[in-house]
């Protein structure tokens, strides 16, 4: 009889999980929006004058609970990524934005928006409020013997290599997720993957995280392309 009851709890306890989950899922739907095709003014002075004619909007998701999540193609090879985070800190990038190395997943019963615009990653944004920050700490895996890093200055840096993982938190590393990135045909033993390059542009009071990798495996990727797309 205990154990009748026992597992009358258990499944009780997960039909109201699942009815919590699915109920938070179609009030998410309804807060969403995907109409906007245009490139905005924001983005507009952010990227070169001489590259916007080379840049086609696909997909803008905006929420009320975080900044618009912008999906660009750049120059009909390249899938680009673009949101920005508001910071309170006024150093220097490498003062509030952190490196771990490690692999890194997403967490469990954690909203996200999941991207299916990329072929090769997983790409996925949390869809919980995010307010302001004032440390960004992020976790990246990949062959390592191929990371290459790009310091344009201070305040805008480009980090390169076959990914495997990526991930972003703010504050510590006991909080959420915000941002994860992970390849969706992983070969670590033989150190293959399709590059990816992670940049964090500091604009003002905002830190623009911008994601680029290719279409197609067989396109080249320098990973210098940013420093010409981005007006720093």
């Amino acid at each position: 009889m205990k154990k009748f009851i026992t597992v009358i709890f258990i499944i009780s306890i997960v039909l109201v999980i699942f009815f919590l989950i699915n109920k938070d899922a179609n009030n998410l739907m309804h807060d969403v929006d995907i109409s906007e095709k245009n490139l905005d003014k924001e983005d507009s002075l952010l990227i070169r004058k001489s590259m916007l004619d080379k840049v086609s909007v696909e997909n803008v998701l905006k929420t009320k609970t975080r900044n618009p999540i912008k999906y660009y193609k750049y120059n009909k090879l390249y899938n680009l990524y673009l949101t920005r985070i508001e910071v309170n800190n006024n150093s220097t990038m490498d003062k509030f934005v952190l490196f771990n190395e490690e692999i890194t997943s997403p967490n469990s019963f954690v909203p996200y928006w999941s991207l299916q615009s990329n072929k090769f990653y997983n790409i996925k944004f949390r869809d919980e409020k995010v307010g302001v920050v004032s440390k960004i700490i992020f976790s990246m895996a990949g062959n390592g013997k191929e990371l290459k890093k790009i310091v344009y200055n201070e305040n805008f840096v480009s980090y390169c290599l076959p990914l495997y993982t990526f991930s972003l938190q703010y504050e510590t590393k006991n909080n959420p997720i915000d941002v994860y990135i992970g390849a969706r045909k992983l070969d670590i033993l033989n150190k293959k993957g399709v590059p990816f390059i992670i940049s964090f542009y500091k604009k003002e009071k905002d830190i623009y995280l911008i994601l680029l990798t290719p279409i197609n495996e067989e396109t080249k990727l320098d990973e210098k392309i940013l420093g010409e797309f981005i007006q720093y």
